[in-house]
């Protein structure tokens, strides 16, 4: 390996490695791998606060330790409906709810319609999100999960798409551990986490 100094034209440092034929500019090469690595970067970043954007919020709306298709997303799916009041909780909290009041979760839905965006459109509708939330929650899968509830400009239209973005806002077992990471979904007693 042999490596030049200043070309007295360019001003830049030159390399030459005799034995893999590669002859460049080095500068200009490491400038390069720096911005590809400067977006790899930030890329993680925003990840990150992807993931702790959610880290706060998950889909036991009336806050009774259960997430259920007849509490929780019908409170979601009546919310986005434009349901307040009496109307919005009506037969729809637990009986051991700490979140009860139609006040109070339409303040928690309002604060957390972000992670309300199942299809990933950029909005929040009644018959795209909160229908693939109400549809999950009954158990629905597949293709009877998506079918009409999507939005054809959504990033997650996919069956799977769908069901995984749900576990990064879903407690199963309610043990304060997202599904996304829970190595035991349906057992509060082993808090195990994925790495």
């Amino acid at each position: 390996m042999t490596i030049g100094g200043c070309n007295a034209r360019s001003q830049s440092f030159r390399a030459s490695i005799g034995y893999s034929g590669f002859s460049g500019d080095y500068y200009s090469y490491m400038l390069r791998f720096m911005g590809i690595l400067k977006y790899f970067y930030i890329s993680l970043l925003l990840l990150g606060l992807s993931v702790v954007a959610h880290a706060s919020f998950d889909l036991d709306i009336d806050d009774d330790g259960e997430t259920e298709a007849l509490t929780d997303g019908l409170l979601v799916i009546r919310h986005l409906f434009g349901f307040s009041g009496d109307s919005l909780t009506a037969n729809a909290t637990a009986t051991d709810a700490n979140r009860s009041d139609a006040a109070s979760i339409e303040t928690h839905l309002v604060d957390n319609k972000a992670s309300l965006d199942i299809d990933g459109d950029g909005e929040v509708e009644a018959l795209t999100d909160g229908l693939l939330i109400i549809r999950e929650l009954f158990g629905f899968s597949g293709d009877s999960l998506i079918t009409g509830a999507v939005s054809g400009s959504g990033t997650r239209v996919t069956a799977d798409s769908v069901v995984d973005y749900l576990k990064t806002i879903k407690d199963t077992d309610n043990d304060g551990v997202l599904d996304s990471v829970d190595a035991f979904v349906n057992d509060a007693a082993t808090l195990t986490t994925y790495c």
